[in-house]
């Protein structure tokens, strides 16, 4: 039986509109999957982590400034 939720990609929230504390778990739970499945997804779907991923560094690094100087994840 296939739905119409199975097609529909999941909805995220912009970075921007998480508070302090769901933006520092998004990021955490966003980079752990990163690192394990960076090999094992398909081109498109590395593509869209990456740009999650990029956008959730972005708007941590624009609220704590001060975390770039020692920022642990590759910008």
């Amino acid at each position: 039986m296939t739905t119409a939720l199975a097609l529909r990609p999941p909805t995220l929230r912009s970075a921007a509109d998480l508070d302090d504390a769901a933006l520092r778990v998004e990021l955490a739970h966003a980079h752990a999957v990163g690192s394990a499945a960076s090999l094992r997804v398909i081109p498109r779907d590395r593509a869209m982590l990456q740009t999650r991923l990029a956008e959730l560094d972005a708007e941590y690094l624009r609220r704590f400034p001060a975390a770039a100087a020692t920022w642990p994840w590759p910008r």
